[in-house]
């Protein structure tokens, strides 16, 4: 009897499942399905997915950029002084920008640091102060409290301006290092074997933002295993190519140097003397000096350099 009435169901749900009525509704859910598609503009449902995904992603995005917006705007106001402060952030050289950020995650770090110190001598302080209420040293305590509740307010006014400050750094280092960087780097990288008589190739690892030297044996070097002379001509044609590559964008300016050789020992001076000349090509080099070496050095590579004495 169970058997008959479950075959029973069996049959009435086929019939059911080929109605006309069904049949249509089928059709137009697929029809449904594939404007859907055709909207997305995918072809199945794994595409489809994939497209919400990253729609979700963009949204996600765009809400992000807004919020930091607001909070720039909150630090540094709105209209021509954040435009200057952008501007002025695009056109600062990589490595001042990675100095300054450093030198932002150590304040940053000390102010957190100081905070929780801070608070926790805070803590310590009044559940001494209730302890001795009525003690003749309760006043002094009161009022080492108070100092460094102050000292806290303080600390918390400049963390938020801190923060703001490391993103724009980090964001503006970020667009430098995709927009600007591989022009500076191809420039520098041309003085750079005009001071060395090309015994190193910069080297700039896609992605990344750091430098290598290669030599010509082919070995590498990272930036802190150089010598100081040669971390000295590597950084003199940094700052070469980043006047270059200004001067490219239409920003020619005269160059001012100060005894810019004194520390060099009379190869790497020889060949840093050379980039000079090479720059002075292009740009008005003014460089002064009290060394008569410098002047002759100068001289010897450089025969039309024009001698003023001051």
């Amino acid at each position: 009897m169970l058997s008959r009435d479950s075959s029973a169901r069996q049959s009435a749900l086929t019939a059911v499942s080929h109605t006309p009525n069904k049949d249509q509704r089928i059709q137009e859910l697929e029809a449904e399905r594939q404007a859907l598609f055709t909207a997305a503009m995918v072809e199945d449902e794994d595409g489809f997915f994939d497209a919400s995904s990253r729609a979700a992603k963009r949204l996600q995005l765009e809400a992000d950029c807004q919020a930091s917006g607001k909070l720039l705007e909150t630090s540094l106001g709105s209209g021509a002084a954040l435009q200057e402060a952008l501007r002025e952030l695009d056109d600062t050289p990589p490595e001042v920008l990675e100095v300054q950020a450093e030198h932002l995650r150590e304040e940053i770090s000390e102010l957190e640091e100081s905070a929780k110190e801070a608070s926790k001598r805070v803590g310590e302080l009044r559940g001494e102060a209730r302890r001795l209420e009525t003690d003749e040293r309760a006043s002094r305590l009161r009022s080492e409290v108070k100092s460094l509740e102050e000292e806290m307010v303080d600390d918390g006014e400049q963390w938020p301006t801190l923060v703001i400050a490391r993103f724009i750094v980090r964001r503006t280092q970020d667009r430098y290092e995709r927009e600007r960087r591989p022009k500076v780097v191809d420039e520098a990288e041309k003085f750079f074997g005009e001071i060395t008589e090309s015994r190193y190739r910069l080297i700039s690892p896609p992605g990344e933002a750091r430098l290598e030297l290669e030599s010509s044996d082919g070995s590498r070097k990272k930036m802190d295993e150089l010598s100081m002379g040669t971390a000295d001509q590597l950084y003199m044609s940094l700052r070469f190519g980043y006047i270059t590559e200004l001067a490219r964008q239409g920003q020619v300016l005269p160059v001012m140097m100060d005894d810019a050789l004194v520390n060099c020992d009379p190869e790497r001076a020889r060949g840093a003397a050379r980039g000079i000349a090479k720059l002075a090509e292009s740009h008005q080099v003014l460089l002064f000096t009290c060394h008569p070496e410098t002047v002759a050095l100068l001289r010897e590579v450089a025969p039309e350099v024009r001698v003023c004495q001051l």
